[in-house]
């Protein structure tokens, strides 16, 4: 977990992508070596929030596709709902419009159900807004921190 907050909070929020890339990584090494498929997920979930800050759509797809396969196979809606919604910004970004919206339907419905609806609401306004400014690096970090309080053991 310190792994990951390192690269989430600091290199990422910092645009030390490299590192940030680097250190998710090395999450998800050390997440297979310990038999933590939460950590693990939370590793390809990183990866794939960089690669999106990168603008590789795709590679930010596989990414997150492994971390919401991941978290669907130990249960963890947490995880599940951050993943889909960092896929719906990653199938947006290549004008996969349906897919985008049946991601954040999916991601919203996972919030409603974790008791987060009023605030995935607000928090989904306020990161449209950023987005269509222009300001992906504060909405993502946004996202991030938004999503940091309520986190459960992964």
């Amino acid at each position: 977990m310190v792994r990951y907050e390192l690269a989430r909070d600091v290199y990422e929020a910092r645009g030390a992508l490299g590192r940030a890339w680097t250190e998710h990584g090395q999450v998800i090494l050390d997440a297979q070596q310990l038999g933590s498929r939460g950590s693990e997920a939370l590793g390809w979930l990183g990866r794939g929030r960089v690669r999106w800050a990168e603008r590789n759509f795709a590679e930010a797809i596989t990414c997150l596709e492994h971390a919401l396969g991941i978290a669907r196979q130990i249960s963890n809606r947490w995880i599940e709902r951050r993943a889909l919604a960092h896929l719906g910004l990653s199938y947006r970004a290549l004008g996969r419009q349906e897919e985008a919206a049946g991601a954040f339907e999916l991601a919203l419905r996972i919030a409603r159900e974790l008791g987060e609806a009023e605030e995935a609401t607000a928090f989904g306004d306020l990161l449209r807004r950023y987005l269509t400014e222009g300001r992906v690096d504060v909405a993502m970090a946004l996202f991030e921190q938004a999503a940091a309080p309520g986190q459960t053991s992964a």
